[in-house]
């Protein structure tokens, strides 16, 4: 009886034992892949004006690769922090964005980072700031809006006699104006055949016309882009022989010169007048009466 007394409690011991080391086993493996993560992953604390739905474990991703997760959520008084844990391949820089995304229609949502390219790295020990992006959820809200709406405004023409009497009228006018239209076209469908037929035969005989004269066309378009560099260069001869005599008359006039003296004063101007006078004069005189001048003895 003792010997069985004896191995039921070893037996109990053994179990228990047992227990308490698979209980350290467990809580040791979930301790070393906790902080196993903390070292993978980095903590990111992001605010938000709205949860919008987020909830832990909700999947958080770079440039829309998964990358990561929802640790928890601090609800404050002005929105609500997400606590995120993220593997980083390399680190962030300011300008980084954080928006909330509905991955599918179903509404389920995502945290979506898009990294930053300024120069500086980002701080991710602050709180940062991100926004929410609403999709086909909230695209299907105000669509819902609009269909009541307009359900309301149907509902409000349908009880006015006046407004359905007007829109009926309106009708009516528009289906004279297509009846004569239909008319007018079915009148001049002839003629209208005929100038669709002209332009298209005009069409193709431009078309045949620079297909043949191509080579001419070009030559035409080269010959006057010659003609144009040739009026380019006479223009700049032109240019350069103005400047010359700009240079050469501002050159006479700025220097004490007798050009310029003869030029600037009047004086000099008119007694040089009256001496060529007096030469001219005296030459005429001369050929006139050449023995008044001169005197001629023959030996």
């Amino acid at each position: 009886m003792r010997f069985h007394k004896d191995k039921k409690n070893t037996e109990y011991q053994v179990g228990l034992f047992t227990i308490v080391t698979l209980l350290i086993l467990i809580f040791g493996y979930s301790w070393l892949t906790e902080v196993l993560e903390s070292r993978k992953y980095t903590k990111l604390e992001v605010s938000f004006p709205n949860a919008a739905n987020v909830e832990i474990g909700s999947t958080v991703t770079i440039n829309g690769v998964k990358k990561g997760r929802v640790e928890s959520i601090q609800v404050n008084p002005d929105g609500v922090v997400l606590i995120l844990l993220v593997e980083l391949d390399f680190g962030l820089m300011e300008g980084t964005q954080f928006y909330i995304l509905e991955s599918n229609l179903m509404g389920e949502v995502q945290v979506e980072i898009i990294p930053g390219n300024l120069e500086k790295e980002l701080d991710t020990s602050a709180i940062q700031i991100g926004e929410r992006h609403y999709g086909m959820t909230k695209l299907i809200a105000e669509l819902s809006e609009i269909v009541y709406g307009l359900k309301d405004i149907m509902s409000t023409v349908s009880g006015d006699d006046n407004i359905m009497n007007d829109f009926q009228a309106i009708v009516d006018t528009s289906r004279v104006v297509i009846n004569k239209f239909n008319k007018v076209l079915d009148s001049n469908e002839a003629k209208l055949s005929e100038l669709l037929e002209n332009s298209s035969k005009a069409s193709r005989q431009l078309a045949d016309f620079i297909e043949s004269n191509e080579d001419k066309v070009t030559d035409t378009f080269a010959l006057s882009k010659q003609a144009i560099e040739e009026f380019n260069s006479a223009l700049a001869e032109i240019r350069t022989m103005t400047s010359s005599v700009q240079n050469l008359s501002d050159k006479v006039m700025n220097e004490d010169n007798s050009i310029n003296r003869l030029i600037t004063e009047k004086e000099l101007y008119e007694n040089l007048i009256k001496a060529t006078s007096s030469m001219d004069s005296l030459l005429i005189d001369i050929k006139k009466n050449p023995k008044r001048y001169f005197k001629i003895e023959v030996f």
